[in-house]
């Protein structure tokens, strides 16, 4: 019996919704895919179509996203890295606008993909999911409901300082923040050091479950934020003790040592964020330590990233068995496959 063992299967798994169309994107011309630009398979979508992107071993063009679609990725850093699976990278900025459709483009989701920068303009329901990125920052002040799950993240900056904007930061590793403002949740996340910037400029944002570690703050630009069972390692001012000054909260631990299974002091890329184990040893006082019991940073809460990888939360086929590999003319051909789905 002979074995494959593939990440998307060739997305084998396309599911369809009513009145949506699936559409696929390979770069690679021999791969059979419908289009080999993500741009050009956005001008031939519609509202609620999905696209499907393969992994390559080149990169993708930059696009501008202004209608409602989903676009999914093979995933990111699948097998840690000790494994050179390919990526779907986009080598520039994704772009969310809808100022063409009159502000009235809702509910894009970009998932398993790997890019430079996301610029957000006028995006509302807007979803990133299972990415892997440089920067993902608001352009315009009615950005609104913006959900970040389960990434890895140098920056994320709301520039535009909407005090009304909502944005959800949950099991996403990264290294610095800005202009966080109210209505802002940052859980179950990771925020670590950067030898160059410092956080800064957080305006009545939560911060819940998260643990900062080799990090640099700027804690006179916090202001009115909440915190609450957070963990703090080694940041630049000491000693650092949470709610800083002029902010409220509880259960927060101060100074003490995480114990990531496998992580740096230094400070990492933004590429390399993933190629550290940040789960918790056995004997780290972050286990259970979250407001629901879970344990602190990325490994616990509700979009909980898997060491594996930044893996999509779409059946994949992961290992197929062909039982008869010869097969004569007009002969059928038996195989079996094994699919998994992440939460």
């Amino acid at each position: 019996m002979k074995k494959i063992f593939t990440i998307l299967g060739a997305l084998l798994l396309l599911n369809t919704i009513s009145n949506a169309t699936v559409r696929t994107v390979n770069n690679n011309g021999l791969a059979g895919a419908q289009y080999s630009d993500i741009a050009a398979a956005i001008a031939a979508s519609s509202n609620n179509d999905t696209i499907y992107i393969s992994g390559s071993a080149s990169t993708y063009a930059a696009f501008t996203i202004n209608k409602r679609l989903t676009l999914i990725g093979p995933g990111s850093h699948i097998g840690g890295n000790t494994q050179n699976t390919q990526q779907a990278y986009i080598n520039g900025t994704i772009t969310i606008d809808s100022t063409a459709n009159n502000h009235s483009v809702m509910n894009i989701k970009l998932m398993g993909l790997r890019f430079d920068y996301i610029n957000l303009y006028h995006a509302k329901n807007f979803t990133v999911e299972r990415c892997d990125g440089n920067q993902i920052s608001s352009q315009t002040a009615d950005v609104n409901s913006i959900f970040i799950r389960g990434c890895a993240f140098e920056r994320i900056s709301n520039y535009y300082y909407g005090s009304n904007t909502v944005i959800e930061i949950s099991n996403t590793i990264f290294k610095y923040i800005q202009y966080l403002t109210p209505n802002t949740l940052v859980n179950h996340c990771i925020i670590l050091g950067d030898g160059y910037s410092s956080s800064y400029g957080a305006n009545g944002t939560v911060f819940t479950n998260s643990i900062f570690y080799n990090t640099n703050f700027n804690a006179g630009s916090f202001a009115g934020c909440v915190f609450t069972n957070n963990l703090v390692y080694n940041v630049n001012i000491g000693p650092f003790t949470l709610p800083l000054a002029g902010s409220t909260g509880s259960n927060n631990q101060a100074a003490v040592d995480p114990l990531f299974v496998n992580a740096t002091t230094g400070d990492p890329s933004w590429f390399d964020l993933f190629y550290y184990n940040w789960r918790l040893q056995s004997t780290s006082t972050g286990h259970n330590a979250g407001s629901d019991g879970a344990d602190l940073g990325v490994y616990g809460g509700t979009f909980a990233i898997n060491q594996i990888g930044l893996i999509p939360a779409i059946p994949q086929v992961n290992e197929i068995n062909i039982n008869n590999a010869a097969v004569p003319q007009n002969g059928t051909l038996n195989l079996n496959f094994k699919a998994r789905k992440e939460n």
